[in-house]
């Protein structure tokens, strides 16, 4: 296993963890006076037992899954990552006027260089001259009502000045628009400048939501638009090495390794044996945050 998987596995089983934290050293900010960073915890037992202590105990449906390691741990990040996108209570309503048909039209015809498809419970919009598959390295992500007219603007724009951009957003009627802050993210393969984003905010800003708070992940540009770094091998070391150097227990190790987002830490995709970065902004908050909650519950 080469790259990010080795790296991954090394990490978890304790091997050639010096090498680790030297590719990390500038972003974790964990050494002691040697100069080599020292594990936080040491024969920390069942951290689940643990964990419940300090948080679980008003929680029957966590309570339940104390045998179950798989979901109690993505119970957990679950309720990060819930907390983080808004939740499944309703907050937001659709502008007055909104008719679901039209706008899910926008979203599948194949019009301004765009055509419309349907990946799990996506909505996608892709260029019909574009590169398929071409990786991302930047996003922006937009706080705003289902207006097919701002589906018609970003065809346009995205077309003429962001070649193998595409972006996605929940369906029309999709509970999705309701219960979560970021309703369209878009992907970019080319250099994410700032006229770019001051563009795309030109664009957004007639259809954006208003929030009392910043609700968003990453740098904000306008109300309502965000640019969020796509998460790769670099920007997910320091939460390996800290979720390491926890010392927690193996089944923590294995559910954090696990590609599939349902039963595990989502963080990858298995391509050709290997383990590959595939995840998202706010999956990696989520279990930024779940690990800061374990180093404060097994202290």
């Amino acid at each position: 296993m080469a790259g990010l998987g080795r790296l991954f596995v090394e990490i978890c089983n304790g091997r050639n963890i010096e090498k680790c934290v030297e590719l990390a050293s500038k972003t974790v900010n964990r050494v002691n006076s040697g100069g080599r960073m020292a594990p936080i915890f040491r024969n920390s037992g069942n951290c689940r037992t643990r964990i419940l202590q300090r948080i679980g105990n008003r929680d029957p449906e966590l309570v339940s899954l104390t045998d179950k390691p798989k979901e109690f741990y993505t119970y957990i990040r679950d309720k990060f990552y819930e907390s983080i996108r808004a939740g499944k209570k309703l907050i937001y309503k659709p502008r007055e006027g909104y008719n679901p048909r039209e706008f899910d039209n926008a979203l599948d015809q194949k019009a301004n260089g765009f055509y419309g498809a349907v990946e799990e419970s996506w909505k996608y919009r892709y260029p019909i001259s574009g590169k398929p598959k071409t990786p991302a390295t930047d996003r922006i992500s937009l706080n705003v009502y289902q207006d097919k007219e701002l589906i018609q603007k970003l065809d346009t724009y995205l077309s003429k000045n962001c070649p193998n951009a595409h972006y996605k957003c929940p369906g029309a009627g999709n509970i999705g628009w309701n219960t979560r802050h970021d309703t369209i993210t878009i992907y970019f393969s080319n250099n994410l400048t700032p006229q770019i984003q001051q563009d795309i905010a030109k664009i957004a800003k007639p259809h954006t939501r208003p929030t009392a708070n910043e609700v968003m992940l990453g740098d904000k540009i306008s109300d309502g638009v965000y640019h969020v770094l796509e998460p790769t091998k670099e920007t997910i070391k320091p939460l390996l090495i800290k979720a390491k150097l926890l010392n927690l227990e193996p089944e923590f190790y294995e559910w954090l390794g696990h590609p599939d987002f349902m039963h595990g830490g989502g963080l990858f995709t298995m391509v050709n044996g290997q383990r590959v970065v595939h995840t998202s902004p706010g999956n990696v908050e989520a279990l930024k945050r779940m690990l800061n909650l374990f180093e404060q519950a097994l202290k």
